[in-house]
């Protein structure tokens, strides 16, 4: 359920060995209750959904993704558990190629001049919101 068909009897055995019962507040925290108090993220956010996940849908993430105004991903064959799965290297690459492409991309300063650059923890998005760290020039 939280890996995918093909991961190892080692692998499901490690995971289930060291696993731990979620705790009401973190089950509280993924109920649909959320969703209604969510609001758009202030800053650029990856969602990242294994099409071979059983417990999220990619409808569900992708759901939740539009209602956060975040941008979502899905990727075949990976399942529930992410960095553990077989193809948790995918996963990575993936993050890495976002977050290349969404802080690393020439953005203009507070007095409209161009050149700078979005380095994480600095961010001006689509909505006209102040940047939240410093141009790296």
């Amino acid at each position: 359920m939280l890996l995918s068909p093909d991961a190892s009897l080692e692998s499901a055995r490690w995971l289930a060995a060291n696993l731990q019962v979620e705790s009401q507040r973190a089950a509280l925290d993924m109920t649909l209750t959320t969703a209604l108090f969510a609001r758009r993220l202030p800053c650029p956010a990856l969602s990242i959904v294994g099409c071979s996940d059983l417990i999220v849908s990619r409808l569900e993430a992708e759901s939740g993704g539009l209602l956060l105004g975040v941008d979502t991903l899905a990727l075949p064959d990976v399942a529930h558990a992410l960095m553990l799965d077989v193809r948790w290297q995918s996963v990575a690459n993936s993050m890495h190629s976002w977050l290349s492409a969404t802080f690393s991309r020439p953005v203009a300063d507070d007095a409209g001049r161009a050149g700078g650059t979005i380095h994480p923890g600095s961010y001006q998005g689509d909505y006209g919101m102040h940047v939240l760290g410093n141009l790296v020039r």
